[in-house]
C-alpha cells in the first residue's frame, strides 16, 4: 500500500505492477466467514436501497378532519328529480313511489323530470366525520447488507 500514485516498478525497480482492489477496501481473509473465505473475493456495495422487509417495523398515525360545510342559500328554490320508470325507482338509496306523473317535463315516454315543492330559502349542511387510525404495520427489521465494497487478501504482520 502506498500514499503515492507512482507505479512501484519505478520506485522499487523491476517487475510488473498493476493496481489492485480499485475502489474497494482490503479485508483480511477469514475462512470462518463465507463472505471472506476466498482470496480476492469481492462483495459489498457502495449504496444499498432498503427493501420493505429491511425497514424498521413501524406504522403511521392518521388524524384527518374537515370543518363542517354548508351550501350557499339560493333564495326560494326547488330541486328537480329525474324520474326513470323501471322495476325500481330509487333516490339516495331509498325506494320512491311516484303516483302523480302529471308534472313530468323534459322526458320522453314515461321518463322525465319532476320538480319538488318550493322549499323557500335554505342551505344544506355537510358534516364529514373525522378519521383517526393507523396505516397498519410495515417493515420487519430484516438484516441487510452493510458492507462497503471490499476485496479479500492475506494480511501479515511481522512480530519478530
Amino acid at each position: 500500500m502506498s500514499a503515492t500514485p507512482t507505479n512501484p516498478s519505478i520506485l522499487l525497480g523491476g517487475g510488473t505492477w498493476v493496481r489492485w482492489g480499485v475502489g474497494r477496501m482490503p479485508v483480511s481473509l477469514d475462512e470462518s466467514q463465507p463472505e471472506f473465505d476466498t482470496v480476492e473475493e469481492t462483495g459489498g456495495e457502495k449504496a444499498h436501497q432498503l427493501t420493505a422487509a429491511e425497514m424498521p417495523s413501524h406504522s403511521h398515525t392518521i388524524n384527518h378532519d374537515h370543518p363542517n360545510a354548508a351550501t350557499d342559500s339560493q333564495g326560494d328554490h326547488s330541486h328537480t328529480i329525474f324520474i326513470e320508470w323501471g322495476n325500481n325507482t330509487t333516490a339516495s338509496g331509498t325506494t320512491v313511489r311516484i303516483t302523480d306523473i302529471s308534472n313530468l317535463t323534459g322526458g320522453t315516454g314515461t321518463n322525465g323530470e319532476a320538480p319538488t315543492r318550493n322549499a323557500g330559502a335554505h342551505a344544506h349542511n355537510l358534516d364529514v366525520p373525522p378519521y383517526s387510525g393507523s396505516s397498519g404495520s410495515a417493515g420487519s427489521d430484516t438484516a441487510h447488507n452493510n458492507l462497503p465494497p471490499y476485496i479479500t487478501c492475506y494480511m501479515w504482520k511481522r512480530t519478530a
